[in-house]
């Protein structure tokens, strides 16, 4: 059964415009299981919710320990988180390549993206890079964006050289990467 009309779509979502229409992008079809609309991905066996993850989801660690990703979660409201985590679920499921609009890229930056979207008013970019293995990304910087401009400044230079680190093939041990933590 295809997407049967924006109506359904709206109250199954309940949340922003933005998943709605990731939803559009995303979705392959609707089918009714226990009389509930449940989601069928490409790629995954979902049937009553048991998925099978697509992709592999690391935070960056620098030298000392610092997980900046998860620090920025942990002290985010609940409806951040939740959205935060809504989008990482949608990326779960899309096969390479992400776009907009849930992921764009940044100008000058060619190893670096972000995660978009909007919570509390915020205009929120989780910045990342792909790696650092196959069908793997890496959060790197946690970010906002206000007219245009990424608080704080310096957030897309110092993605730029996480992703580096993050890609290095000297880096065999991943030690600047650990796995993504929702708690």
């Amino acid at each position: 059964m295809l997407f049967p009309s924006t109506r359904v779509a709206r109250i199954w979502t309940r949340r922003s415009r933005l998943s709605l229409f990731i939803l559009f992008i995303m979705l392959e079809r609707l089918c009714t299981v226990n009389g509930r609309l449940e989601v069928v991905y490409q790629n995954c066996d979902m049937v009553g919710g048991a998925n099978e993850s697509l992709w592999t989801f690391y935070d960056f660690v620098d030298a000392n320990g610092v997980n900046d990703t998860r620090e920025w979660r942990s002290g985010a409201s609940d409806k951040v988180q939740a959205a935060f985590d809504a989008k990482v679920d949608i990326l779960n499921a899309i096969p390479p390549p992400w776009t907009r609009p849930l992921v764009g890229t940044l100008e000058g930056y060619d190893d670096v993206y972000e995660l978009r979207f909007k919570e509390d008013r915020i205009q929120w970019r989780v910045l990342f890079c792909y790696g650092p293995g196959q069908l793997e990304a890496t959060f790197l910087v946690p970010a906002r964006e206000v007219n245009n401009r990424f608080e704080p400044l310096s957030a897309p230079g110092t993605a730029a050289e996480r992703a580096e680190l993050v890609r290095d093939k000297d880096n065999k041990e991943n030690r600047y990467v650990a796995a993504h933590d929702r708690s």
